[in-house]
């Protein structure tokens, strides 16, 4: 019960006492009492929906509990507390973003979207350690702009199903499960924008499927196959991806402490321009110390929006696909795609140095496989330049959509 946070909010001329739990960027669960009843009769059901990710909002309505009465009471009617309630919406910024689940595969996979369903559809692939809510300031701009925002979490991540397998997840069952999606979801053709290994799994659907992508955005990581990856086989045995790439290595490393402070250590660690390589007698959590601050535009309800999220899926899944994955074969002798596309590279982000990754981009080996490549620097951008640069991202990424959608 201390965890429920308790404040009055303004709403037509009256202060109405709300009751919270949960992270104010979560999806709102919004809990409406009877009679004889008060907030307090959610109490339950608000920790559990909180612990399971959400956002729980419970309200004395006006003349009840601790809120203020109406000057009339006589005269209070439902559309009175209809109104109260759609005031409440505003005051608390709930968030217009919509989620759902959607079956693909046999699996429930949680979907967050905002924009008109008959506008151009962008979907978004995020990352590790990262989920939708990646992309929280991307969709809302995206459909600012007048496109249908998508994002999706993995099968194993965040809200989503875990796979029956976990250890067996594949590449290609994210591409599967996109693909899915697509027709669940009554999309013809789509821009994608991927993050970090999603830029693999953007990679492989525009190799398998290029009728379906109108075009192709990637950040911190440009258009690669699994079988690409070679730094491991370059880089000491201490490399964070050699390290987890060992079945149980992660795990056990992990396990010392909770998913919130994974996470945290995670976000630190790629923030910065160096490699994470740890000593012999060392593991990568050990690299971040505890009282090493967050990034700046990384705020505490971030990380515990993210914290909760992983501690519900776990990193069995996530440790699976990417970082057990990079052997598998994408069957495509000629892997060229020739749609638009778009990367967009922080000079900060440590993935820029790894072993011949700049070579990679700047020679323009990269378009050999890309022809339509566009490539976009931006010279204080680290690994997660999304949410640290937000506003430049977002030009990048809408002139793109517009220069594309015919």
């Amino acid at each position: 019960m201390d965890q429920i946070e308790h404040k009055y909010v303004e709403v037509n001329g009256l202060k109405l006492h709300v009751a919270e739990i949960g992270s104010g960027s979560s999806p709102a669960v919004v809990f409406l009492h009877g009679f004889p009843e008060i907030w307090y009769s959610w109490r339950h059901q608000m920790i559990a929906v909180a612990s399971a990710g959400f956002r729980a909002i419970a309200l004395d309505y006006r003349g009840y509990g601790l809120s203020d009465p109406p000057p009339e009471p006589e005269k209070t009617t439902f559309l009175d507390l209809v109104g109260d309630l759609l005031a409440l919406y505003d005051a608390l910024s709930i968030s217009k973003i919509e989620h759902k689940y959607v079956e693909v595969n046999g699996l429930k996979l949680h979907v967050a979207e905002i924009g008109s369903g008959s506008s151009p559809a962008v979907v978004f692939l995020h990352g590790f350690p990262e989920i939708w809510y990646s992309w929280r300031h991307q969709m809302i701009a995206v459909a600012s702009a007048g496109f249908r925002a998508i994002a999706l979490d993995y099968r194993g991540y965040g809200l989503s199903d875990p796979p029956p397998e976990p250890e067996k997840t594949t590449f290609l069952d994210l591409v599967g499960d996109l693909l899915a999606l697509y027709d669940a979801l009554s999309i013809s053709k789509a821009f994608l924008i991927a993050k970090d290994f999603g830029a693999i799994v953007a990679s492989i659907f525009a190799v398998l499927y290029q009728d379906r992508i109108l075009g192709f955005v990637t950040l911190g990581v440009p258009f690669y196959l699994p079988r690409f990856l070679t730094s491991d086989k370059q880089l000491p045995e201490g490399f964070y991806m050699s390290r987890w790439k060992e079945p149980g290595r992660a795990e056990s490393d992990f396990g010392r402490l909770d998913a919130k402070t994974v996470v945290r250590n995670v976000y630190i660690l790629f923030s910065r321009s160096e490699i994470p390589i740890a000593h012999e007698n060392e593991e990568i959590m050990d690299l971040v110390d505890s009282s090493t601050p967050l990034p700046s535009w990384f705020t505490e309800e971030d990380l515990a929006t993210y914290g909760m999220l992983y501690e519900k899926s776990g990193f069995q899944t996530a440790l699976q696909v990417p970082y057990r994955s990079f052997h598998e074969q994408v069957a495509k002798p000629d892997p060229k795609v020739q749609v638009p596309a778009l990367l967009i590279m922080g000079e900060k982000d440590y993935v820029f140095r790894f072993p011949g990754m700049a070579d990679y981009i700047t020679s323009g080996k990269v378009k050999t496989f890309v022809p339509n490549l566009e490539i976009s620097f931006i010279p204080e951008g680290t690994h997660f330049v999304q949410e640290q640069l937000l506003a430049q991202v977002n030009d990048l990424i809408l002139n793109f959509l517009r220069s594309h959608n015919n």
